[in-house]
């Protein structure tokens, strides 16, 4: 049954991530690509920060909070991407 917790968590670190790839199918024209980019960019720093907190830095409990609170922060920068990229596109970026 600890799988299950595993599995929960890497679905926890992931899941902001997934949910910005796939919020970007409702976006359309130029905001398309710079939310991509960001997403991206907040995969690759979301996992160099996971990288850190589990291989390089030392095993304390501000790394353990690292590990389950990252996420959150990539949720509420993805979101917020998604709100300024959808407000772009919808308004501002008209085809």
């Amino acid at each position: 049954m600890w799988w299950l917790v595993g599995l929960g968590f890497v679905l926890w670190i992931a899941s902001p991530v997934i949910f910005g790839l796939w919020a970007a199918r409702w976006i359309r024209g130029g905001a398309h690509i710079g939310y991509i980019v960001i997403v991206a960019l907040v995969a690759v720093a979301g996992f160099g920060l996971q990288w850190h907190a589990l291989f390089i830095g030392p095993s304390d409990a501000q790394n353990a909070l690292a590990l389950v609170f990252g996420p959150l922060y990539q949720w509420i920068a993805i979101c917020g991407a998604f709100a300024i990229a959808w407000l772009l596109a919808r308004y501002v970026l008209k085809p």
